[in-house]
């Protein structure tokens, strides 16, 4: 197998991913670790081409495999993997995936319980909030134009793969609210001022808005029909937005029919 150049071209252009411009340029985005090699491959996207260190080759049967069925793979020093990954410690496997781009109405036009990340910027809590969608059965995801890149790197750990089989779009209110004359849905806003979560319909086209972690619901308060609140019998005062808008899911989709939680939430 071929080893590709430190100071190569492509190595360049593999670095470039890292910036949101890169990616759009490209199509193309990379997932780190053989982890999200094998959700991707399961969940039958196309991988574009693998690059990984001898160690991690010799370490993981599944790069052998990949490469035997027609996936280009080439081989890393641990200088050009240290700089290809945000990680202290490199799993030295970088899998080049493609961007998979949907439009926001068909994912309102599904029905059903669906997210909007209202310009949330923590990775982690996106990532989390995306993997918590997918677990519970939500048909979509929508993302803020102000808020994260939904293929940030941190952001595509915390989500565990859910990039692969959850179609995620990025928009702004005014699109928001033109897809939603064409597609009635039930918008429902994360809040402490909201009732109390288990009063509001489990049932329906619905759309879940997470607001920011400083700045709440913001400019995409308008939209929201109505509030919702966790309610905490406990004494936290907050919760942070991936926890809190995992448990609205839960309670909102499939898996949350006929339950009920008592109390209220505090933003952050």
């Amino acid at each position: 197998m071929e080893l590709l150049g430190r100071h190569s071209a492509e190595l360049r252009s593999l670095v470039a991913l890292a910036r949101p411009e890169g990616r759009a340029e490209r199509g193309l985005y990379i997932v780190e670790g053989a982890t999200l090699l094998e959700e991707a491959r399961r969940s039958g996207v196309a991988v574009a081409a693998i690059y990984a260190t001898q160690e991690a080759y010799a370490r993981e049967p599944h790069l052998a495999a990949a490469h035997a069925e027609g996936v280009p793979l080439k081989l890393l020093d641990d200088r050009s993997a240290q700089r290809l990954s945000e990680l202290e410690t490199p799993p030295g496997i970088f899998s080049l995936v493609p961007l998979l781009q949907t439009e926001p109405a068909s994912i309102l036009a599904r029905g059903g319980l669906a997210l909007l990340l209202a310009d949330l910027n923590d990775p982690g809590n996106a990532g989390t909030l995306l993997r918590a969608a997918e677990a519970f059965g939500a048909t979509g995801a929508l993302l803020g134009d102000l808020g994260v890149d939904p293929y940030h790197p941190k952001l595509v750990r915390a989500a565990m793969g859910a990039h692969f089989r959850l179609p995620i779009a990025r928009l702004s209110p005014a699109e928001l609210a033109a897809r939603l004359a064409e597609h009635p849905t039930r918008t429902i806003g994360l809040s402490a001022e909201g009732a109390p979560i288990s009063t509001l319909p489990h049932r329906g086209a619905r759309l879940l808005a997470i607001g920011n972690e400083r700045h709440g619901l913001g400019r995409w308060a308008p939209l929201c029909r109505e509030l919702a609140a966790i309610p905490m019998p406990g004494r936290a005062e907050s919760l942070n937005a991936g926890v809190a808008g995992a448990i609205a899911l839960y309670e909102l989709g499939a898996a949350g029919e006929g339950r009920g939680l008592p109390g209220a939430l505090s933003r952050e």
